[in-house]
């Protein structure tokens, strides 16, 4: 009713549950959000007459568990789900798609890698690693030889506004600035910019609630967004840890 009243021309879609290891203990919370939630938003956008595109956000962790570790692509790389988070995302996925040949439903895909830049919240790993690096506590690296790709919170912002104003109307695309790095170097890297002397420990903390699973690798190629968006991003991982750290040498 909301979405009909106020007869939006684009919706961007980045409400949902995210905290991957928490879909684990509550699938159904995680399918009823990620998928149904996203299942009332497509039908309400086909309401509006004057609807121009509806943008997803989905995940760098559909891909999941892939035989060969290089960068994924988005006409390449099967969906190889390792989370009921991502089964969730892929689930919505699909029906825009479906949604998509039976009404010429306007729609934009996007998978972006793990983002950083946060003002709000430290849970994160880029985030926890700054916050307890300059409060000098121990660090812990639960999954030290995983690979992410990683992109500054500017960038994936980018990514759809790019996506909106583009004349692309349907398509899933990549995200991400493939410096991609496994998170002991992630850690080493901060370390560094921080000035951090403290202990870095290989495991997760002391009752901390681990992951069933994960995927040992997940990096993207985002060549598909820079040929046919025009997207690309404007900083390194360096420069975006170089401006996250100064935010939050502030505020700790």
């Amino acid at each position: 009713m909301i979405v009909k009243n106020i007869e939006p021309h684009y919706i961007i879609h980045v409400g949902g549950a995210t905290a991957v290891r928490h879909s684990f203990e509550n699938p159904i919370e995680f399918g009823a959000v990620n998928y149904l939630g996203t299942v009332n938003l497509v039908h309400a956008a086909l309401e509006v007459s004057c609807f121009k595109k509806f943008l997803f956000a989905s995940t760098m962790e559909t891909y999941g568990y892939q035989d060969e570790k290089v960068p994924f692509k988005e006409d390449v790389s099967k969906l190889e789900p390792d989370s009921p988070y991502a089964v969730s995302k892929i689930a919505a996925e699909k029906y825009i798609e479906m949604i998509s040949k039976s009404s010429d439903f306007p729609h934009v895909i996007l998978k972006c890698c793990n983002t950083f830049g946060r003002k709000h919240n430290s849970g994160f790993i880029v985030e926890y690693l700054i916050t307890n690096m300059l409060k000098g506590e121990t660090i812990y690296i639960g999954t030290p030889e995983a690979v992410r790709d990683l992109m500054y919170v500017t960038d994936h912002v980018k990514a759809y506004i790019t996506a909106m104003k583009s004349d692309v109307k349907e398509g899933k695309f990549n995200f991400s600035t493939g410096e991609h790095m496994t998170m002991w170097e992630l850690a080493k890297k901060i370390k560094e910019l921080t000035g951090f002397t403290g202990d870095i420990v290989r495991g997760f903390p002391p009752n901390y609630p681990s992951r069933p699973q994960t995927a040992q690798y997940l990096a993207m190629d985002a060549s598909k967004a820079g040929d046919l968006l025009g997207w690309k991003p404007e900083f390194s991982i360096e420069e975006g840890l170089k401006k996250t750290i100064e935010y939050w040498k502030g505020k700790v």
